[in-house]
């Protein structure tokens, strides 16, 4: 009889963390940048978007954090709510600012939604740049520039209603 309501409350417990478990936020984040190579003065696009993969509205704390070389922005802070399911999208336009030197541009985007976290990596080849020094500003008015544009705030095409994955077909 004791091996019986130990195997039925190892059952119970087993059932209630696994429902816990599945009932936790899943976000999806991911970045592109077209064209993936570019010269100073070229206008690239960045894709961006961060879903909600579970069946309960969530609050995504994400960062965006940039690096050129040694420079680095650090992770710069956002807060994105997003609904159940729904999917945030964004064109990021810009153009190349001449100061930047050659390299890889790396934009890392991470976000966290009830304790699961994604991130994704885009990183951008710049070719034919300049040797002046690029200055932190620069990458972090691009970093404030895609959390802006995924909280859709002004500087960005909002795409929420399509996949990340429709987006990018568009531009290949």
């Amino acid at each position: 009889m004791r091996r019986r309501i130990a195997g039925i409350l190892t059952l119970a417990t087993s059932l209630f963390v696994l429902s816990v478990a599945t009932a936790s936020a899943q976000v999806d984040v991911e970045l592109a940048f077209t064209p993936e190579t570019a010269s100073p003065g070229q206008k690239v696009t960045l894709f961006a978007s961060i879903a909600n993969l579970s069946s309960e509205p969530v609050q995504a704390d994400f960062t965006v954090a940039i690096a050129l070389g040694s420079m680095s922005t650090g992770a710069i802070p956002f807060v994105l709510p997003l609904a159940a399911g729904l999917e945030r999208s964004a064109e990021i336009p810009f153009i190349v600012p001449p100061v930047m030197l050659r390299g890889v541009l790396t934009i890392t985007v991470s976000a966290t939604a009830g304790g699961q976290t994604d991130t994704a990596v885009a990183t951008l080849t710049l070719v034919n740049g300049s040797f002046k020094t690029t200055d932190e500003t620069t990458l972090r008015q691009l970093g404030t520039s895609v959390g802006m544009a995924l909280t859709g705030s002004a500087g960005s095409t909002p795409t929420d209603d399509t996949s990340m994955s429709d987006v990018k077909r568009l531009y290949r």
